[in-house]
Formats: C-alpha cells, sequence, structure tokens
C-alpha cells in the first residue's frame, strides 16, 4: 500500500511541474519529468510485487495490484492531458486522447477490483502453496496474462512509432504543439511496458 500511496503523492507533485514546465515551454525539463514519474509508477509496481511474491499472495492478488498501477498509469496520462490542453497548450486532437486514457483508466481499475474480490474469496492459490482455483478463477487470471501481452506489445510498438516517426523531437519545431503529449505517450507507454512484463513474469512464475 505504501508503494502506491508513494505513486499517488509523486504523481500529484509531477504533475504539477509538468504542466509549469509545458506552460513555460521547458522542453527537456517537461521530458526528464515524465521520465521520471514512469521510472516512479514501474518501481512502485516491481517494489509491490516483490513484497507480494515474497509474502505468498495469491494469483488474483498480484494481478490486481498490476492493473492497479496500470491503471494508475493511465490515469497520470489523462491527468497531464486535461490540464495541460485544457488550460494551456492548443492542439486540437488532444481531447480524443483524453477520452480513451479515461476509458482504458476505468477498465484497469475496475479489472483490479473484480480480481481482488477473487482473491478475497478464499479460492485462489498462492504462489507458494500452489492451492487450487475454480474455472471462474483460471478464466479471469487467463484475461488478465492475454491483456497484459496486448499491452505489451502495444505499448512497445507505440514507443518505436513515436521514435521512429521523430514525434519525440517535434518540441524542436514550434509548430507542433503535441510534443507534451509525446513525452506523455511514449513514458507512459514505458510504464506499462515494465508492469505489463512485471505481471506476465508472476504469471509465468505461478504455473511452474
Amino acid at each position: 500500500m505504501l508503494p502506491m500511496i508513494g505513486s499517488i503523492l509523486g504523481i500529484g507533485v509531477i504533475t504539477a511541474a509538468m504542466v509549469l514546465t509545458a506552460g513555460a515551454e521547458m522542453h527537456i525539463a517537461h521530458m526528464a519529468l515524465s521520465a521520471i514519474m514512469a521510472l516512479i509508477l514501474a518501481f512502485a509496481a516491481l517494489s509491490e510485487n516483490q513484497k507480494a511474491v515474497a509474502s505468498g499472495a495469491t494469483a488474483s492478488e498480484i494481478a490486481a495490484s498490476n492493473a492497479r498501477y496500470m491503471g494508475l498509469v493511465w490515469s497520470w496520462g489523462a491527468l497531464v492531458l486535461a490540464i495541460t490542453y485544457g488550460l494551456l497548450l492548443v492542439w486540437r486532437e488532444w481531447w480524443q486522447f483524453l477520452i480513451a486514457f479515461i476509458l482504458i483508466a476505468c477498465l484497469c481499475l475496475f479489472f483490479s477490483l473484480i480480481l481482488k474480490d477473487e482473491a478475497s474469496s478464499g479460492d485462489d492459490g498462492g504462489i507458494d502453496d500452489g492451492g487450487s482455483r475454480g474455472p471462474e478463477d483460471d478464466a479471469i487470471l487467463k484475461l488478465a496474462h492475454y491483456l497484459s501481452i496486448a499491452q505489451l506489445i502495444g505499448a512497445v510498438v507505440a514507443m518505436i512509432g513515436l521514435l521512429v516517426d521523430g514525434k519525440m523531437t517535434r518540441f524542436m519545431t514550434p509548430r507542433y504543439t503535441d510534443w507534451a503529449a509525446n513525452n506523455v505517450f511514449f513514458f507512459g507507454a514505458l510504464a506499462l511496458a515494465i508492469i505489463s512484463y512485471l505481471s506476465l513474469r508472476a504469471n509465468s512464475r505461478l504455473s511452474e
């Protein structure tokens, strides 16, 4: 729980700093803050995963934690887009991404709640004891596994696409106002890729 609280506080502080640097057109500082936020979220997810594994947490509990951090990444992205392009910079397409981010964040957080409910039912076996699970538990965990794969692939593709298309250096051309969004997209995708990998690694360990 402490890593989650720290992540939320970090999101608030760094988001405020990102808004200030966006308004001041401090491109490199904004990019650096985006990278720092991604690393904070990824490290917090890793820390919670390690503690869960060490304590013999259930598969559903670990999956719920990872889904919660995924939702946190999407929520951070939505918050930054809303403030930056709702108040400071002008970019016509921003609201479309905002809606998508909000919807995906809600789905991740809702899925986390479902997994948490499954864990609290007591049917899910822990990491070390390999306890039995019901068909419904297995179906939900398989869905979480496939979603993690899809998100990992999507995040990597998104990062490659942003680099290949030269969008990470668009701040060098004043007429492009999506530079701040591209920072959020790239480093948000990096955080999602790491968290998705952690989820897949935990699932692989449970299957051994």
